[in-house]
């Protein structure tokens, strides 16, 4: 390993069969309901946050103890 081409490591294949015992494994262990709850907020982190709208008047108001 000592100064060898780091390119060599790079096994794409190995990814997608770790991926795929991944994803299989959870669908087999997992009962129907908490693979719709995980479904259903997977896209959870990519959707932006709702802030309350208290925070947010709170944090615009012009004060002077922030």
């Amino acid at each position: 390993m000592a100064h060898g081409n780091f390119s060599v490591l790079w096994q794409p294949a190995e990814f997608v069969i770790i991926l795929g015992a991944a994803i299989g494994t959870f669908l087999v262990a997992s009962p129907m309901k908490v693979i719709k709850l995980t479904m259903k907020g997977f896209p959870a982190p990519s959707r932006p946050r709702r802030q309350a709208r208290t925070n947010t008047s709170n944090c615009c108001a012009p004060s002077t103890t922030c």
